[in-house]
């Protein structure tokens, strides 16, 4: 499991197979969107709960914003009303993923939290997050 635990509405993942992990483009048009399985992100408790990596390579991290797109089109609520306010979130995932170049590789897990949310802050979303769990617990 790579470092980050995505998304408080998905706090545990696992990973997709590689061909499943890009998301299809969202029309714009599309009122509501089928929801994804989800047995392809579970896991087990121990898994769950077991700290985060230290740092993440660029393979993963590239691997973990397809998960993340994937489920802010499935599961944010706020997804649809920022399209209708303007966000396109395609473009905001392609400038995230040509971004991972400018970070070092490997990427220390607090800076990729802190360089992710320096783009997701377009929602001015509080409830959005981005989580590790340390030694310590969350």
């Amino acid at each position: 499991m790579t470092a980050l635990v995505l998304l408080v509405l998905a706090a545990c993942t696992s990973h997709l197979p590689p061909d499943q992990a890009a998301s299809p483009a969202l029309p714009v048009a599309q009122p509501a969107l089928a929801p994804i399985p989800v047995d392809d992100l579970l896991i087990d408790a121990e898994t769950c709960g077991a700290p985060s990596s230290a740092e993440v390579s660029h393979d993963d991290l590239l691997y973990d914003l397809s998960l993340l797109q994937l489920l802010m089109e499935q599961g944010y609520a706020g997804y649809e009303p920022l399209i209708g306010a303007g966000l396109h979130w395609d473009a905001l995932f392609a400038a995230m993923r040509a971004g991972v170049e400018d970070l070092p590789e490997p990427v220390p897990v607090p800076r990729v939290q802190d360089w992710a949310l320096r783009y997701l802050e377009v929602t001015h979303d509080n409830h959005l997050a981005l989580w590790r769990i340390t030694e310590k617990g969350w």
